[in-house]
C-alpha cells in the first residue's frame, strides 16, 4: 500500500474502507492533497480517527467541506503508556455548523482519569498550562527493566486513597477549557528559552494556525550559532497564497508578545514524514538567513554601518 495521498485514496475505495485511524501529521497532507486534485472522499468511508499531534484548524476547515457532515471525526490524545488512546473529542462538522476556534483532544474516556498540574503537582485552574498526568484502568506497569525511569514517570496518585493508584506523568501541556475539554499545547521538554524568556512553540503554533492561508505549522528552536537559539516557524501555505514574511509576522504580532516572534518563517510544500507517519522534524530545512531576514517589501542593507546594524538584529 502507497501512502502517497492519491494512491492511498484510490486504495481506500478498493478495498471499501470504511474505518482509517492516521496520524495526525498524514491526515493534514492526505485531505489537502484531495482537495487540490478536487476529489471527493470515497463513499464507504464513514468514521476517521486522528491522534500523535495536535489537529490543525485548517485543515479542518477543508476535512469539513468534503465531508459534508458524512464522516464522523474523532480527534484522539493519550500515550503507549495510557493504552494509546486516554481522550476523544468529536467536533460538530454539519454543513450549517461554525468551526471551533479550538479543536480540542476533549475529555478522558472511561475508566480514565486526566489531571492538569503545575510543576509543584497541585491542580491549575481552568485555562491555565499545566502538565498532563493520566490515571486509570489502561496505564501500564512500568518500563521493562527501567526502574529508575518507571519510578520517575509512574507515580502515586496524590488524589486517590487507594495507594496502589498510580499515574502516568506525560510530559505534555494542555489547559482544562471552559466547558470541560482539554486543549493540547505541546511537550513540556519543547519549552524553550529565548532571550531570557521561556517560550513553548506550541503556543505560537497555535497563533500562527488561525492566519486564513496557513494549512499546517510547525515552530522549533534552532540555534544558528552556539548558544544563540532562535525560533523558526515551518508552514505549508494554501497553493493560492502569496502571504509574505511580513504579513505573517505582522499577524503574530497582534497575537502575541515579541519575544515569542519567530525569526525566521519557512514555507515547505509539505511536511517530510517518518514512517510512522509524524513529522520528521530533523528533515526540516535550516533557514536561510539571508532570504528570512528580507522579503520583497523588504531593503537589504545598503551602506556597511546598516549591514553591521542588520547583522546584530539578524
Amino acid at each position: 500500500m502507497s501512502l502517497v495521498p492519491a494512491d492511498f485514496s484510490r486504495w481506500i475505495a478498493e478495498n471499501h474502507i470504511s474505518v482509517l485511524d492516521l496520524p495526525t501529521a498524514y491526515w493534514h497532507e492526505w485531505i489537502h492533497d484531495i482537495a487540490d486534485l478536487e476529489s471527493p472522499l470515497t463513499e464507504s468511508l464513514r468514521l476517521v480517527i486522528l491522534g500523535g499531534e495536535k489537529a490543525s484548524l485548517n485543515t479542518l476547515g477543508v476535512w469539513k467541506k468534503l465531508a459534508r457532515g458524512k464522516v464522523r471525526l474523532v480527534n484522539t490524545y493519550g500515550p503507549t503508556e495510557t493504552s494509546v488512546i486516554a481522550t476523544a473529542y468529536e467536533p460538530k462538522l454539519l454543513p450549517e455548523d461554525e468551526l471551533p476556534s479550538v479543536l480540542p483532544i476533549g475529555r478522558p474516556i472511561a475508566n480514565t482519569s486526566i489531571y492538569i498540574l503545575d510543576a509543584d503537582r497541585n491542580l491549575v485552574p481552568i485555562g491555565v498550562p499545566g502538565e498532563i498526568y493520566i490515571g486509570g484502568v489502561g496505564v501500564a506497569r512500568g518500563y521493562l527493566e527501567r526502574p529508575e525511569m518507571t519510578a520517575e514517570k509512574f507515580i502515586a496518585n496524590p488524589f486517590s486513597a487507594d495507594s496502589a493508584d498510580r499515574l502516568y506523568r506525560t510530559g505534555d501541556l494542555a489547559r482544562f477549557l471552559p466547558d470541560g475539554n482539554i486543549e493540547f499545547i505541546g511537550r513540556s521538554d519543547n519549552q524553550v528559552k529565548i532571550r531570557g524568556f521561556r517560550v513553548e512553540p506550541g503556543e505560537i503554533e497555535s497563533a500562527l494556525a488561525q492566519y486564513p492561508a496557513i494549512q499546517q505549522c510547525y515552530v522549533a528552536a534552532k540555534e544558528d550559532t552556539p548558544g544563540e537559539k532562535r525560533l523558526v516557524a515551518y508552514c505549508v501555505c494554501s497553493p493560492d497564497s502569496s502571504s509574505t514574511t511580513r504579513e505573517l509576522r505582522s499577524f503574530l504580532k497582534a497575537k502575541l508578545p515579541i519575544y515569542m516572534l519567530p525569526s525566521y518563517f519557512v514555507v515547505v510544500d509539505r511536511f517530510p514524514l517518518t514512517p510512522n507517519g509524524k513529522v520528521d522534524i530533523n528533515a526540516l530545512p535550516i533557514p536561510d538567513k539571508q532570504a528570512q531576514n528580507f522579503d520583497e517589501h523588504s531593503m537589504a542593507p545598503q551602506t556597511p554601518m546598516q549591514a553591521a546594524v542588520a547583522a546584530i538584529w539578524s
